[in-house]
């Protein structure tokens, strides 16, 4: 079982693993891997790429991921998958949409004896994502799809113990999908937890907007910056737009409400 207990050996265990299946951060800096696939023109501000051209971009981000991804994210976003996610038993079925090359989800792997479903529409994070639970041993706990994370009709519904949406929600236009489909696919009362950056040029979440998203179809059970507030000096505190939300699924959907027309 996830351990609820953060621990400095988890910490290390998973910066171990991230050292070794994400190596190209020990030869390239984040500059450089940026550089490489031209992040300036087909990233953070290409706001009118096609999803196919966001696809493309991202298969080459598999590529350097280790590199490209801030390590304070990653392991933020462990400790709050550990702080904020329940004891689950070991026969648990967990799906990731929006998986990447799924580094959080195969590092559970290795502590848990949960069952993995990762989607994503990168072929190349899929690819490395297959490689990298072949190595570890548990592909036979790995089901991977290749589908937009706003639909993915192969996955059951209420079939989910947990849902994960960890830091690529901010890259879709249609994120709010993404909600609603979590919500279909997790089981009644069973949690997920959302990753995100607000105010990001492709998909302009805000911290409004995700918490009405949200509450149609989870009850809150936690929220706030993914990383601490960092003091800047002169009595300025800087927030990170890095976000969690992790909720529980109401036994009813919540119907969104209708604004009242003035009169």
């Amino acid at each position: 079982m996830l351990n609820t207990i953060i621990t400095e050996e988890a910490l290390e265990d998973f910066l171990a693993f991230w050292q070794t299946h994400f190596p190209e951060q020990q030869t390239l800096t984040r500059e450089a891997a940026l550089t490489m696939i031209d992040d300036k023109r087909r990233g953070y501000a290409n706001i009118a790429a096609s999803d196919q051209e966001m696809i493309a971009y991202q298969d080459d981000v598999s590529r350097v991921y280790g590199a490209y991804e801030n390590l304070a994210f990653q392991l933020a976003t462990i400790v709050h998958i550990i702080r904020h996610v329940k004891r689950l038993p070991d026969a648990s079925h967990i799906v990731s949409l929006g998986c990447g090359p799924a580094s959080y989800e195969l590092w559970l792997a290795t502590q848990t004896g949960y069952r993995f479903t990762l989607v994503d529409h990168s072929q190349g994070m899929l690819d490395r994502a297959r490689a990298i639970a072949a190595t570890l041993g548990i592909a036979d706990r790995v089901t991977i799809i290749q589908s937009d994370a706003r639909s993915v009709p192969s996955v059951p519904s209420h079939s989910a113990d947990l849902v994960f949406c960890l830091n690529s929600m901010h890259w879709s236009r249609n994120w709010r999908e993404w909600i609603t489909e979590a919500a279909r696919i997790v089981k009644r009362r069973a949690p997920v937890l959302v990753t995100c950056t607000f105010f990001m040029p492709r998909s302009t979440i805000t911290p409004q907007d995700l918490g009405e998203v949200m509450s149609r179809y989870f009850q809150n059970e936690g929220a706030g910056s993914l990383v601490p507030p960092v003091d800047v000096g002169g009595g300025v505190a800087a927030v990170s737009g890095r976000f969690y939300a992790i909720g529980r699924r109401h036994d009813r959907p919540q119907k969104p409400q209708k604004k009242k027309r003035k009169r």
